[in-house]
C-alpha cells in the first residue's frame, strides 16, 4: 500500500489532509513532529517555520527513491511506534494507520521531498512506480 501526503508546519506541531475519511489537519505528534522538523532541514538547508511543508511519500513495498524506512517497535490501541532507520528518532504514528495501510505494517519506506504542487498526472505515475 501507497500513501502521499503533504505536511504543513503549524504553531503546534505538524499536519496533514487526506481524502480517507475526510481527514483535515490531522496532527503529526508525540515525537514525530521532531523527526519531521529534522528532515525539512535535511531538505531544505533551513530550520522550519510556520506555514512550510513537505512531501512525504510512504510505501510498504521497498522502491529505489526511499530515504529512510521506519520499522515497528511496538502497537497498541493508541497509536503504534517506529525507529527510523536514518534520523534514530522514534516516530509515534496514530491508530487510524491501518485505515491508510489496511493494517499496522512492519516497516514503511519513506522518501520526502521538498514541497511542490504534485499534478494528478505525476502522483498517478509515481504510485504506479511504488506499485512495481
Amino acid at each position: 500500500m501507497d500513501l502521499f501526503i503533504t505536511a504543513r508546519k503549524t504553531e503546534m506541531c505538524w499536519v496533514f489532509d487526506h481524502e480517507h475519511q475526510n481527514t483535515i489537519d490531522e496532527p503529526l505528534c508525540n515525537g514525530t513532529e521532531t523527526a519531521i522538523d529534522w528532515y525539512f532541514e535535511l531538505i531544505e538547508k533551513k530550520p522550519p517555520i510556520v506555514g512550510d511543508k513537505i512531501n512525504f511519500y510512504l510505501s510498504t513495498k521497498k522502491f529505489d527513491e526511499a530515504m529512510t524506512q521506519i520499522n515497528l517497535i511496538e502497537t497498541s490501541a493508541s497509536g503504534s511506534y517506529y525507529e527510523d532507520q536514518l534520523s534514530g528518532m522514534t516516530i509515534w504514528l496514530c491508530p487510524w494507520l491501518p485505515g491508510y495501510f489496511g493494517e499496522v505494517p512492519e516497516r514503511i519506506y519513506i522518501e520526502c521531498a521538498p514541497f511542490r504542487t504534485i499534478s494528478e498526472e505525476e502522483l498517478d505515475e509515481l504510485m504506479e512506480i511504488l506499485n512495481t
